[in-house]
């Protein structure tokens, strides 16, 4: 697809390239002078209730619904009535809507339909996140926003940055020539006191020692679940069959080195950060015996097949960086 190759184009330029294109560093001027002016917007009316945004400085993906899936549990653990705000990315429909049993990913967005599913805490997406926390606020005690540490709109009393512990900065450049969506702070710990570093098993990182204000996440791909009868199988047990891997994320080489680690070989299905194959395309793989495995972010999207697979993270973090967060909340 299109976007697939241009976002693997992209992904060259900013992660691989010390000095990008000359076109993209040309457009950092145009996307600055469209980020002040953005801030230059009336100051933020503060929610009802306090208010955690989880975000990042690059453009993509980095681990962030993972960690609102993790905080939504910790807060359940805790007593604590905790809902979800989301813009829904890539949702056609434009209206506020409360997520439920019965949204589809297309109208609601497919991490917000995740988490819900994951977790059945309130969620609630709207392009303005004012009217998101207005169809949940009553029934929480606090509301967590899955991305917005750029929106000068989204008020909030805790903000967790989330670092993806390979990729990191990147270049370190703004977009378009980098992946930033501002500019790297001088002083990254006074500016971001909590953040997650995220690393994967089968990427063969090591994130060294933890500074001050940094928790290390642990992701893992373990296990595959059946979409259809909900059976659930070790990945290894999927060496011997014919395979198709579908990861609709910022980073689906992630994924595919994961698998690889395990002894797996696929076929790679590259459809883009959020994009879908069509059915009809399943149905061709289908009928071809090829088992597809996708995140779990994809198989929200899919009519449930006994060919289709969900890959379930297995997250691991410090309960530590919970106990900051109240600490927040209540000080």
């Amino acid at each position: 697809m299109l976007t697939a190759r241009l976002e693997s184009w992209l992904n060259s330029q900013w992660y691989q390239c010390a000095q990008p294109s000359w076109v993209l560093r040309a457009l950092v001027p145009v996307y600055r002078g469209l980020r002040a002016l953005n801030r230059r917007s009336s100051a933020p009316a503060p929610f009802s209730k306090p208010v955690i945004v989880v975000g990042n400085l690059t453009i993509g993906g980095s681990g962030k619904t993972p960690l609102c899936i993790w905080l939504c549990q910790q807060a359940q653990l805790s007593g604590v009535r905790i809902g979800v705000i989301s813009r829904g990315y890539g949702r056609t429909s434009k209206s506020a809507l409360r997520v439920n049993g019965q949204s589809r990913a297309r109208d609601v967005g497919d991490e917000p339909l995740l988490i819900h599913q994951k977790t059945g805490v309130p969620v609630a997406v709207a392009r303005n996140r004012s009217h998101a926390a207005d169809l949940i606020a009553a029934e929480v005690d606090v509301l967590l926003c899955d991305d917005g540490l750029q929106n000068a709109q989204l008020p909030r009393d805790v903000e967790i940055l989330v670092i993806d512990g390979r990729r990191r900065f990147g270049n370190g450049l703004q977009l378009p020539a980098g992946p930033l969506r501002e500019a790297l702070p001088t002083d990254l710990a006074a500016r971001y006191p909590l953040r997650v570093i995220s690393a994967q098993g089968g990427d063969g990182e090591d994130l060294g020692v933890m500074e001050a204000g940094e928790y290390r996440a642990q992701m893992s791909l373990r296990t595959a679940i059946n979409t259809l009868d909900q059976t659930e199988l070790a990945l290894t047990q999927f060496q011997t069959r014919r395979l198709a891997v579908l990861a609709g994320i910022a980073d689906p080489d992630r994924v595919y080195r994961s698998l690889t680690a395990l002894g797996l070989s696929f076929a790679t299905l590259k459809v883009g950060d959020h994009g879908t194959l069509s059915e009809s395309e399943l149905h061709a793989l289908y009928a071809s015996d090829t088992h597809v495995l996708c995140t779990e972010k994809d198989a929200v999207k899919y009519a449930p097949h006994q060919k289709l697979w969900g890959l379930p993270l297995q997250y691991q973090l410090d309960t530590a960086l919970w106990t900051a967060v109240l600490h927040r909340l209540r000080n």
